[in-house]
């Protein structure tokens, strides 16, 4: 990447307080160290802010236990051990292998999940905001 692609982005990153940055002298002149300020960083797309956690139920997905999918194009699954079968088959993306995917790409298209309502299990009820 262009240098001044990376320093945009991370000043973006700095004015959003999601890094720490230090300036250091290096062989040429100085550089910039970067550190991630948070391990995790959960964003809500409702628009609201909540911090009652009993009003929360979390559900993990592996990224590869899609239930559904439609793609165009070329076609990867990349596992923790390297790229999954035969580049650009479509049949992989039913391989049971899959669920083990660290990371999926495709030219065009969609996966689409199903996920369990926990709130039955937990015999809570929903309601709309």
């Amino acid at each position: 990447m262009p240098q001044s692609t990376i320093a945009t982005n991370i000043q973006i990153l700095e004015e959003s307080d999601l890094i720490d940055t230090e300036t250091g002298r290096a062989r040429k002149g100085q550089q910039k160290i970067c550190a991630a300020r948070f391990d995790e960083i959960v964003i809500r797309l409702d628009g609201e802010e909540t911090s009652r956690e009993k009003d929360i139920i979390e559900v993990e997905m592996p990224l590869g236990l899609y239930t559904s999918y439609q793609r165009f194009g070329t076609v990867r699954h990349l596992l923790d051990r390297g790229i999954m079968g035969v580049l650009d088959v479509p049949d992989l993306f039913l391989d049971p292998c899959r669920v083990q995917a660290a990371l999926i790409w495709f030219g065009r298209g969609y996966v689409e999940y199903k996920f369990p309502n926990n709130a039955k299990v937990l015999d809570v009820s929903v309601t709309a905001a």
